[in-house]
């Protein structure tokens, strides 16, 4: 194998009047045999050169071919352009019209009952009186009152005094018949001075056999009251 010397550079440039090459202007020729560039970074090498060559690594059929982009290969291409079956799709027969799936109808939901309250049957007044307040001076007097039964049954009366020391009724106890009606008079005892006061008409339901009303309103007696209110003036 014979190997070709490099030649020696050849330089060139200005010549003064001594044939001097000025040499601050010199260009120098590079040599025509020289040895071929390095690989670049494209090409490593691998092993030892062979004449002058870097020796490089054998590639594979196609690998100079750039990859197919999945996304812009072919292949993809057709995969996008195609839909895929709907698996809740029913196949129609050629020539016959598409048959929808039958739905039932949803009833219309019943909204659930308002509950409403409780009613009351609030008795009317059972006893009454009249006139329903009584006034007295600091003198004292007398004040009449009328007790009216308004029920279907037969009471049995206890009145009680909030001011036992200057009040006096009569009767304490009585008995009054449906739809009936009785006296109460109130006294007052001169003396004292202005007061609110009140009278309690207690009544409880009793029968014809009952004769004794102070036995009438033990514990257990489901009894209702009425109040006539007392005004003393000076």
């Amino acid at each position: 194998m014979s190997t070709t010397a490099p030649e020696p550079a050849v330089t060139t440039g200005p010549v003064d009047a001594n044939n001097n090459v000025n040499p601050e202007q010199t260009v120098q020729t590079a040599p025509t045999n020289q040895p071929d560039a390095a690989p670049t970074a494209n090409h490593p090498q691998t092993g030892p050169a062979v004449n002058g060559e870097p020796k490089s690594d054998p590639k594979e059929p196609g690998a100079d071919k750039a990859p197919i982009s999945p996304q812009t290969g072919p292949a993809a291409t057709q995969a996008s352009s195609t839909t895929a079956p709907n698996p809740s799709a029913v196949p129609v027969a050629s020539g016959a019209e598409a048959v929808q799936p039958s739905t039932t109808p949803t009833p219309p939901s019943v909204p659930a009952p308002i509950s409403q309250p409780a009613v009351v049957n609030k008795l009317g007044p059972i006893l009454c009186i009249n006139p329903n307040k009584a006034v007295f001076s600091t003198a004292g007097g007398i004040s009449k009152h009328l007790m009216i039964n308004k029920s279907t049954d037969r009471l049995a009366i206890k009145i009680r005094s909030s001011n036992n020391f200057f009040f006096r009724v009569n009767p304490v106890y009585s008995f009054l018949d449906c739809q009936s009606v009785n006296e109460l008079e109130v006294i007052r005892l001169a003396g004292g001075g202005a007061k609110q006061d009140k009278l309690q008409l207690i009544y409880v339901v009793c029968t014809d056999t009952d004769t004794d009303a102070t036995k009438l309103f033990g514990l257990r007696a489901k009894v209702r009251s009425v109040i006539l209110p007392i005004t003393t003036t000076v």
